[in-house]
Formats: C-alpha cells, sequence, structure tokens
C-alpha cells in the first residue's frame, strides 16, 4: 500500500478556482473522508488523484511517485462510483475479471475468486448485475476496485444510493474491509455520519479550501472555525454580542474560547442538540436558564425539544427516551442548561451586525 500527499492543488474553471491551494497528507493504510457541502471541490479532488481531471497546478504523489501527469491506468488505484458503473452485459465474474484483463494478468480466475471473498459474493460470479441488489452490486463494485490490488482507494459517495439500513450495515462491512486490507483509501461523501463513523480522519472542505483535517472526535469537538462548528453535528446557529467573558443571545451566556475572538462586537454561537440539557427542576449552574417547551418531536431513542428561553432565543435540545427529561410535554416550564464548554464562539462574518438574538437550526 501506499501514502498520499496532495501539495498546493488547484483546480480553475476558467477564473473560478474550484479547489484552491488544497495540502493534504494520506498516511499508508489511513482512511480519510473528504466530507462537505455540495460545490466545496471533494469530488473534484477525487477526480485529479484518480487522474480523471488535470489540476491546473499543485502535485499528486502516491507513494514516492509524482503521478500529476500520469495516466489513470498507470497509477495503481481502485476506484469505486457512486452509480456502481458495473457493466450490465457482463456477469459478476466477467465483471470482476475486467480490469485484470485490461493489465495481462494471467492469474485471473483466482484473483477474481480472492476479490468476491473478499465481499462475501462468491457464490454469484455467473449472475448479472440486473439479477442483484442494490447492496449487492455496490460490493461488486468493491470487488472490482480491488481485485488488481490496487495501492489506493478511492470511493465517490458509493453508499448514496443505498437505502438507510443497507447504507447502515454497508459502512461496517467497508470499515471492516479496508482494516483487514490495510488499503490507503480517499472517501468522497457529504454525509457526516458516514465520515464520522468510517474515517481515522476527516478532510473538511468549503468553497474549495480545506476548513479543517483532523480525526472524527477533534473536529466534532474542537471544530477549528465557524463553519464546521455549523457543519458537524445538529447546531443551534445563533448570533450574539461579545462583552468580555460573556455573549448576549438575548442572555449572557458564559463559554470557554476556542479561536481568537475581538474583544467585543459581533459574533457567531453554535450550540449542539445534544449539548443542550433540561430539567424539571431549578438548576444552579453556569448557564442555567428558565425556559418552557414549545414542541416535542420523537425521533426514535430520542426526543427532540424546541424550547424558548425566557428573555432569550428559541433553542433545540435532543435527549435520551429514556431519561426523566425524555417524558417532558409542550407547555412545560423547564431549566434549560448548556455547559460552557459547549458552547463554540466565533467571529462574525465581515460585514454581519451585533444582534442579540439567535434562531436554533433544526
Amino acid at each position: 500500500m501506499s501514502s498520499l500527499s496532495l501539495q498546493a492543488l488547484t483546480k480553475r474553471f476558467g477564473e473560478t478556482p474550484v479547489v484552491d491551494g488544497a495540502t493534504l497528507d494520506v498516511a499508508e493504510g489511513e482512511f480519510v473522508s473528504l466530507l462537505g457541502p455540495s460545490g466545496c471541490g471533494k469530488t473534484t479532488i477525487l477526480r485529479m488523484v484518480a487522474g480523471l481531471l488535470a489540476p491546473t497546478s499543485g502535485t499528486i504523489m502516491i507513494g514516492p511517485r509524482d503521478v500529476t501527469r500520469v495516466a489513470t491506468h498507470k497509477r495503481r488505484i481502485g476506484l469505486v462510483f457512486q452509480s456502481y458503473a458495473l457493466f450490465p452485459h457482463l456477469t459478476v465474474f466477467d465483471n470482476v475479471a475486467f480490469g485484470l484483463k485490461r493489465q495481462g494478468v494471467k492469474d485471473v480466475a483466482p484473483r477474481v475468486a480472492e476479490a468476491l471473498a473478499m465481499v462475501q459474493l462468491g457464490h454469484l460470479g455467473a449472475r448479472f448485475p440486473k439479477e442483484l441488489s442494490g447492496g449487492q452490486q455496490q460490493r461488486i463494485a468493491l470487488a472490482r476496485a480491488l481485485a488488481p490490488r490496487p495501492s489506493l482507494l478511492l470511493l465517490d459517495e458509493p453508499l448514496s444510493n443505498l437505502d438507510a439500513q443497507l447504507r447502515d450495515d454497508m459502512q461496517i462491512q467497508l470499515k471492516r474491509l479496508q482494516r483487514d486490507l490495510g488499503i490507503t483509501s480517499l472517501f468522497v461523501t457529504h454525509d457526516q455520519s458516514e465520515a464520522l463513523s468510517l474515517s481515522d480522519r476527516i478532510c473538511i472542505l468549503a468553497h474549495g479550501k480545506i476548513q479543517q483535517y483532523a480525526s472524527p472526535e477533534e473536529v466534532y469537538r474542537r471544530p477549528a472555525n465557524g463553519f464546521v462548528a455549523r457543519f458537524i453535528g445538529k447546531p443551534n446557529a445563533l448570533t450574539g454580542s461579545l462583552s468580555g467573558d460573556r455573549v448576549d443571545i438575548g442572555v449572557p451566556l458564559a463559554f470557554a474560547p476556542t479561536v481568537a475572538l475581538p474583544a467585543s462586537g459581533p459574533v457567531e454561537v453554535v450550540v449542539r442538540h445534544s449539548d443542550v440539557a433540561l430539567s424539571r427542576t431549578p438548576v444552579t449552574a453556569p448557564n442555567a436558564f428558565a425556559a418552557t417547551v414549545r414542541l416535542r418531536s420523537f425521533v426514535g431513542a430520542r426526543i427532540q425539544y424546541v424550547v424558548g428561553i425566557e428573555g432569550g432565543p428559541e433553542i433545540i435540545a435532543e435527549v435520551d427516551a429514556n431519561e426523566p427529561a425524555g417524558a417532558l410535554n409542550v407547555g412545560d416550564s423547564v431549566t434549560a442548561v448548556i455547559d460552557p464548554a459547549a458552547v463554540y464562539v466565533s467571529p462574525a462574518p465581515a460585514g454581519a451586525s451585533g444582534g442579540t438574538t439567535g434562531q436554533a437550526a433544526a
């Protein structure tokens, strides 16, 4: 297996930079996700690494080799597409064998058998793609990518066409397979739950630029900037005015600074739904506010509440359905408690005014 290194990688279409100076190192055997909203540049990066798109500038290294201008078939990569891209007129065996035959591999049959065994579908070699379920087609596409024993595996949203239960199952299978093989992998997704559960590290992109590159725990607990804080998890995204060690969102909110802030003025505030605790009784603690339950939603193992803070904004709290707070009803008076360490404050974008109210982001 090989490492992957991108240095100042840039892609422009006309004057528009779709990827703007991306620098990224993926260690040998590591699973890294490129995560971000539509149009952030993640698929463009993957296509450049695959050799399907030429960069405007920058360098792509796979192991010690500079492959920036090397043809796709000479890069020793495996590529799994969102649509699987199986040949409908070929059997499963021939689909998996396709790349091996193009490379002149002589022991095709045992290599196909090996790849199909990896994805636990060795018994389906004689079938055609139309005879397979979506999950089976996805695994055949993965087997086809693995059969040539690539040094690098590239996956372009391969789970997005599966239903929720099958997607969860495939996440587990993909993670187990990648760990067993130790293959360096770059995974494109817009689904943060996929990125959090699968990755050793996550590269979060916005507007063609890398916003943060760190472990799932770090991007979740210690976001590098306001964009990451709003993008990861379920945020209450609020606006407020900074004054000393408090931020005014209609009520004074204590916080623990994690990024450089101005002495005063408008700021953005993020508190995740899961970081808002609710109590039926008064609580003496920092950031303990009288509130009223205004909406209640059952979401399986969790209950989601919209609560109005007295004198402040509405925020969303999500609690375990088995906790006492899971039995609250609309109209109940509660105490909403927010740990100062769970309050993320970042500078407001240029031109923002210093409002003191917020709106919860569902």
